[in-house]
């Protein structure tokens, strides 16, 4: 696969090579959210979320969303079409 150019192609390549992502795989990504918004509703990249609850450094409880792909065979051709543009 092509090294990604967007933040948009970041995103499902890192999903599609863990199976799943999460805002602590971009902390540096303040649209991280909206990213996976675009994959789901402009490309029609089908996520499962699954809340995850743990404890941050300073002992508090946090939630986040583990977004986890469910075909990753269509994940990877959409990312294809995404990079050859």
């Amino acid at each position: 696969m092509k090294q990604p150019k967007t933040t948009n192609q970041e995103v499902l390549y890192v999903a599609i090579k863990q199976g799943q992502v999460s805002l602590l795989d971009f902390p540096y990504l303040a649209g991280f959210r909206t990213r996976v918004s675009n994959l789901k509703l402009k490309y029609k990249v089908d996520f499962k979320t699954e809340i995850i609850k743990d404890i941050n450094k300073f002992g508090r409880t946090i939630s986040y969303h583990n977004h986890i792909i469910s075909d990753i065979e269509n994940a990877k051709s959409i990312y294809k079409l995404m990079t050859r543009i």
